[in-house]
């Protein structure tokens, strides 16, 4: 069965054991702002939604009022970048529990069945000493099904060799892909080009497998009903090359609906650090299509968009100084530098046929950086392929050491972020027909009715920043969730109380649904105040987003931020667990992750 790929969850309660090892949260430190103080009440002011001709918006908060092209937003020196530092503590918790029907508020959608799956860094800090960057830490996948009434909730870290190591330790070991390195100055740092991979980006079920992904190496097998991992796979040697730091699967990868194919970026790095294959599975993980592409720039392909025609990258203008990174002196985010003088062209790679000749290049007007691509298609009548992505004018993956600050989170948003906004480029015989904004306002983690990947559409669900401060890839993104109406070009956005933040908003159709009416479904998105440390499971109906959740599901785990995730649209039953999982949960609980046995499944191997 075909899954939802692409969302954001969080936890339920713990009956469960506590993590061992892992440091407890200890009350929240006091942070300063860029402004070096702490933000006081928000307040209201009005923007206009749309970048286009007469622009209506309707925006609720909890209160229920709404007002014409207005948003609840708030000053940026009044922003509480406090409130955005604690939403990267550690979660301490390992927890399976059914959640009570009183931290229900609402009712629980009957015709919303399956299991949601989030991945996100659950731990920042060991022995006092926190990492210093937010992408850098472990991965935790938290699981939430729903089904018979019942709300099933359990989350567990992904065991890498590294995390298990560390864990061990009580320390960290190992030298991280983008600020934090490995202890002991840059002498234990000189040379070494093998990169920790926290396995905390995303987590995808295909085939009746499930994977934690990262950018940086192998995906990680995970039982889908305990979350116990498995090891590592290499896509039935679609991965050829044990990957550390450079050969993996992408962390983003896309479905196609109509074929029911899962198509990521698979790269390796001895065949030459610019060139990466599209790989198409089947709906039995067969890779069925290979196509080899090359960048003109350094690769930095977190997403790509997907056509009935072609897949699409971002090549950026992005080049790689790595004498600092061997000298050891830096992680290899720090060495990759956004230059404007560089080519910056859209990759249309053919999905028809295994080589590469059909590849196209299409140059952009102006030099962007894209993390998130929200879907693209062929236009039936221009014959134009169009694409909508999430652009920036500059990439920020760490910030200008130059600026003295106490972390990355002490950050003057509104000059040193840029701004992430919606783009709709249309292209025909490999040149730019039209680039058009379809969203003034500061969007991230767009997201789409899954059927209607990769075919015209007309609505996209995203975080937004409802805020007079820039949101990008570091943050503050997701203070509200919108719904973006293509068509109508209006925009509706909700956004809850004080100092709660929505992770990336996922649309499920409803069970019974046939997919006549696009927006016939539940948007899904986890809301956490990292000030009280609790969480929230809003399920919103996605026709009227701006009337706010028609049920919430107290979540009494905290759950730092989330980053991906994905919805299996079929019952994962606790009843069923230990008939399914017991065999995984003694391997795992043997420790037999860390033996280097050669068992394999798929291409599966648990090894590391």
């Amino acid at each position: 069965m075909a899954c939802f790929v692409g969302a954001h969850v969080v936890p339920g309660r713990a009956h469960g054991s506590s993590l061992a090892g892992v440091t407890r949260h200890a009350a929240p430190r006091a942070l300063r702002s860029a402004h070096g103080r702490l933000p006081a009440t928000r307040k209201r002011v009005d923007v206009t939604v749309l970048a286009t001709t007469q622009p209506v918006s309707e925006t609720k908060n909890q209160s229920g009022d709404a007002r014409e092209q207005k948003k609840y937003l708030f000053e940026s020196d009044e922003w509480s970048v406090h409130a955005f530092r604690e939403l990267h503590r550690n979660c301490d918790e390992e927890c399976d529990e059914l959640i009570d029907s009183d931290a229900i508020t609402g009712t629980l959608p009957p015709d919303l069945v399956g299991c949601l799956y989030s991945n996100g860094a659950g731990k920042y800090e060991r022995s006092n000493l926190e990492l210093q960057h937010p992408f850098e830490g472990d991965g935790m996948v938290v699981a939430i099904s729903l089904y018979d009434g019942k709300v099933w909730f359990r989350n567990r870290f992904v065991r890498t060799r590294w995390f298990a190591r560390e864990e061990k330790a009580g320390k960290y070991m190992f030298k991280n892909a983008f600020k934090t390195l490995k202890p002991g100055g840059w002498f234990a740092n000189l040379l070494i080009t093998k990169i920790k991979n926290p396995a905390n980006v995303n987590v995808v079920p295909w085939a009746g497998k499930l994977m934690a992904l990262n950018d940086q190496s192998f995906p990680w097998l995970l039982d889908e009903y305990s979350l116990a991992t498995l090891g590592v796979t290499r896509l039935g040697n679609a991965l050829t090359d044990q990957g550390e730091g450079g050969s993996g699967f992408t962390a983003h990868p896309r479905v196609d609906p109509a074929l029911n194919r899962l198509v990521g970026l698979c790269f390796n790095e001895k065949r030459g650090s610019n060139k990466v294959d599209v790989c198409e599975f089947d709906d039995t993980f067969k890779l069925v299509r290979k196509t080899q592409f090359a960048t003109k720039n350094m690769p930095f392909l977190h997403d790509m968009a997907l056509s009935e025609k072609y897949a699409i990258v971002l090549d950026a203008p992005l080049k790689f100084e790595p004498r600092d990174f061997l000298l050891g002196q830096k992680a290899p985010a720090e060495c990759l530098k956004f230059d404007p003088s560089l080519p910056c062209e859209l990759i249309l790679i053919p999905r028809d046929g295994d080589s590469a000749k059909g590849v196209v290049n299409v140059p952009l007007p102006s030099a962007w950086f894209c993390f998130h691509f929200s879907n693209a298609f062929e236009d039936r009548d221009s014959g134009e392929t169009v694409i909508d992505m999430v652009a920036t004018d500059k990439m920020i993956l760490t910030l200008d050491d130059s600026i003295p600050r106490n972390d990355i989170y002490d950050v003057d948003w509104n000059r040193e972020v840029p701004k992430s906004t919606l783009q709709r480029v249309r292209v025909k015989d490999g040149r730019v027909v039209s680039v058009e904004a379809l969203c003034e306002g500061h969007v991230e983690f767009p997201k789409t009715n899954p059927q209607f990947q990769s075919r015209p559409y007309r609505y996209i669900y995203s975080a937004v920043h409802v805020s007079s401060v820039t949101s990008g890839a570091l943050g503050p993104q997701g203070t509200a969730i919108q719904k973006l109406d293509l068509h109508a070009r209006t925009a509706s956005i909700y956004s809850g109380e004080r100092e709660e933040f929505f992770s990336e908003p996922l649309f499920v159709p409803r069970e019974s649904s046939d997919n006549k009416e696009e927006d016939d479904g539940y948007v899904l998105s986890i809301i956490t105040n990292p000030l009280q440390r609790s969480s929230k499971l809003g399920i919103f109906d996605a026709r009227r987003v701006s009337d706010g959740p028609v049920c919430t599901i107290k979540l009494p785990t905290f759950v730092p931020f989330r980053l991906h995730g994905s919805f299996l649209p079929q019952p994962v039953r606790r009843e069923d667990m230990k008939r399914r999982t017991s065999t995984h949960e003694i391997f795992a609980g043997k420790g037999w992750n860390e033996v280097k046995s050669e068992f394999s499944s798929f291409g599966t191997n648990f090894l590391d």
